[in-house]
């Protein structure tokens, strides 16, 4: 300071014409000296000095002035400044990556706010590793930003561009989750060319406000325009049964059929009819069975110790060291839940009853294990049981073949045939069951007169020639039940069998109807050297698309019963150990000796129609997913958020990957910008020259700034510096980037 520092000085203007002051100093504003600010100030470390020749000539020796000065082109020399030379470090490509990366993770494995600590994690542990972990720099706010305008979109992006202007077939299902929120889902299904093989994927979800039919159609139809979807090239329709989506007249299906898809095909679910004909056909059984089979686990479900109890005692029964199998709770909403617990129940029964006998012995007051314990003395369940396991066992087993998302649709409709006749034979007499000789898909002829066979009594078998199974008369010959007793049990498992048969001959006609003609594109059809369809026995009905030429969709089809199967699946000899979408996909592949596809346009026309879905049961796995995500505790999560979680994970599944094997491409990195997660935020100036500044010359201005949709890739190769009045609010620009 000197010795003369406490003495008043004032700005000279000469000062900014010497060497070492010049092009930095100036003379502070009115305003500010009115606030009691220095006169001088330095305009590249944006700080006040006293106007003191001495002070302004420290502070040009200071290393934080040199620091700012050099990275002003002017006065460092030739050499161009960078933003890096300011201390600002900027994300590379494999920064973005990473990032990208562990927003998947959470998307598919977590909840969002997981990320603070784990980002800190991987950056403790990365230190030093030279990685990319290092700079690590992602948060909660980041990280959902990162999957609802990054990841999401992209993928929907992808999956419209993937489907393009083919043909496609959608699922739709209705939904209410914990917040009491209604939600319209909506799945595609489409034979992807590029990947050749048929995806089932995740469209988007749509808030319901209210339930009809014609709610559901406008919402539906203005989310297909939104995400930019030919309605016109909607082949098929999903749906679990609900009237506002397949009814006749009125509903999703019916308004479609009329306006935007006159050729639209209706599929409904038969995971539901299944399930649906099987609790129609319970009716049949005394209610005391459901009751036997709830209240026994129930008796366990809030006791340790009888749990414990009950374990030392099937332990002494059995003579062996193994627990008893866990009893499982019938659900509410399926009744197709009751196999496992019929399963578990019939496995242990003698050992249940004991327990129930000992129970009411114990404690005379206690009604539930008095009732219990009559029930299971009663002989009559044990044989409901065991009539049921292996029937239940066949459902389920058909139902599970329905619910796979890339099943052949040949291979289901051949095993739904085989388990339809096997129950038939049960209980229908041999004359009067029709059955075709020919192997293959069920027909609608078959349906047609299974049901004419149900209508007659005369065609049923009697109680005594009825097949129940051979576990049914060991069983009984061991309780020695009455004449009387074990008939009432013959006539409900008779009853059961005719009832579920009638059932399931209603809810098949819908879809046999448009399954029966695609038989004729089966790869031991479609090759066999006699009986081949003709080409006016095809269906050529079911996609009205005037761009496919008939004379060249028959002369395609003429020309393909000529190849054997080696010709088209190379290494495979046996026709029936391919798969129809396989098969069809290596005949889209064939081409001549001039390059070009052979069959593009018969096979692209086949591809179409084997979109056609088999259940509903992939939008029934998205709303599980649904209740997962969004459960008790995460119940404030909005429908941005969820649609996008949910499309990360179905995605990526359907696509075969997981975050371990997620690879962002180039849509991805185009969206990683501010500009895209964070929008544009307009530039508020300041109400005053002095507003935001303070007296710390580490504390930079706290003005608000516009975020830019700058390429932090393209920072390595800077365009030329502009001049340095506007440095500083370059800087902040880049500063208010989440860099």
């Amino acid at each position: 300071m000197g010795k003369y520092g406490k003495y008043p000085k004032r700005y000279k203007k000469e000062w900014e014409l010497e060497e070492k002051l010049k092009g930095w100093i100036e003379k502070t504003s009115e305003a500010n000296i009115l606030k009691g600010k220095p006169e001088a100030h330095c305009k590249f470390c944006d700080v006040f000095i006293r106007a003191h020749h001495n002070d302004l000539v420290v502070h040009a020796n200071s290393a934080k002035h040199k620091q700012a000065a050099s990275a002003i082109p002017k006065y460092k020399g030739s050499k161009q400044g960078t933003l890096l030379s300011h201390g600002i470090t900027v994300k590379s490509t494999m920064s973005k990556v990473v990032d990208m990366k562990l927003a998947a993770h959470v998307a598919c494995h977590s909840s969002v706010k997981t990320i603070d600590h784990l980002s800190e994690l991987l950056r403790d542990i990365a230190q030093g590793s030279g990685t990319a972990l290092e700079q690590l720099r992602l948060h909660r706010t980041k990280c959902g930003k990162i999957i609802t305008k990054v990841l999401a979109p992209a993928m929907l992006e992808e999956l419209v561009a993937d489907v393009g202007p083919h043909h496609y077939s959608v699922m739709v299902d209705a939904s209410t989750d914990n917040t009491t929120v209604k939600y319209l889902a909506i799945m595609i299904k489409y034979y992807s060319f590029e990947e050749k093989k048929m995806i089932v994927d995740f469209l988007g979800l749509v808030l319901m406000d209210r339930g009809t039919a014609e709610r559901v159609y406008e919402i539906f139809k203005e989310f297909m325009a939104l995400v930019k979807l030919d309605l016109s090239k909607l082949f098929a329709l999903g749906t679990d049964g609900g009237l506002e989506l397949c009814g006749a007249h009125n509903s999703l299906f019916a308004y479609l059929k009329r306006a935007e898809c006159p050729g639209l095909v209706l599929i409904k679910c038969v995971c539901h009819g299944l399930d649906n004909c099987s609790n129609t056909a319970s009716k049949k059984f005394p209610s005391t069975l459901e009751y036997l089979l709830r209240e026994s686990r129930g008796w366990f479900s809030h006791s340790s110790l009888r749990k414990q109890q009950y374990n030392d005692l099937y332990m002494q029964l059995t003579e062996g060291d193994k627990k008893p199998p866990a009893l499982v709770r019938l659900a509410s909403t399926r009744w197709l839940s009751w196999y496992g617990a019929v399963k578990a129940h019939s496995a242990q029964y003698s050992e249940l009853r004991e327990l129930f006998t000992r129970a009411a012995l114990a404690d005379d007051k206690c009604h539930m294990a008095q009732t219990l314990s009559t029930l299971h003395q009663d002989g009559s369940h044990l044989l409901y049981l065991v009539f049921l396991r292996p029937i239940l066992r066949e459902i389920v087993s058909i139902n599970v073949a329905f619910q796979r998302s890339s099943g052949d649709i040949a291979s289901v409709y051949r095993d739904l045939k085989s388990f339809i006749f096997t129950i038939a034979q049960k209980v229908i007499k041999p004359e009067a069951l029709r059955r075709t000789q020919e192997n293959g898909m069920l027909r609608l002829t078959e349906v047609q007169a299974l049901q004419v066979a149900l209508q007659r009594r005369e065609n049923f078998k009697p109680l005594e020639l009825t097949s129940y199974g051979e576990a049914f008369w060991k069983t009984a010959t061991e309780l020695r039940l009455p004449e009387e007793k074990l008939r009432v049990v013959q006539t409900a498992c008779a009853e059961f069998l005719v009832t579920f048969l009638r059932e399931l001959t209603k809810k098949l006609p819908s879809c046999i109807e448009a399954v029966e003609q695609m038989r004729a594109f089966t790869p031991s059809i479609a090759l066999a050297e006699r009986g081949r369809p003709e080409f006016r026995q095809l269906p050529l009905n079911l996609i009205r698309d005037p761009s496919f030429d008939m004379e060249l969709l028959e002369a395609q089809w003429c020309r393909l019963g000529t190849l054997k199967i080696l010709d088209i699946c190379p290494g495979e000899e046996n026709v029936e150990n391919v798969g129809t979408i396989e098969f069809w996909s290596g005949v889209w592949s064939l081409k001549n000796a001039a390059g070009e596809q052979q069959f593009g346009s018969l096979a692209r026309y086949v591809l179409y129609l084997l979109t056609l879905p088999l259940s509903n049961a992939v939008v029934e796995r998205l709303f599980s997913q649904l209740t997962i995500v969004k459960d008790k505790i995460r119940n404030k999560l909005g429908k941005e958020m969820l649609e996008a979680i949910l499309r990360v994970r179905t995605h990526l599944k359907a696509h075969d990957k997981c975050c371990k094997n997620f690879a962002p491409g180039a849509k991805l990195m185009e969206k990683f910008n501010s500009k895209t997660m964070y929008g544009e935020r307009r530039r508020r100036e300041p109400e005053s020259m002095d507003e935001g500044m303070t007296d710390d010359p580490d504390d930079p201005p706290a003005f608000e700034v516009e975020a830019t949709n700058l390429d932090l890739e393209d920072l390595d190769n800077p365009a030329p510096v502009p001049e340095w009045e506007e440095m500083f609010e370059l800087l902040a620009e880049v500063d208010a980037l989440d860099l």
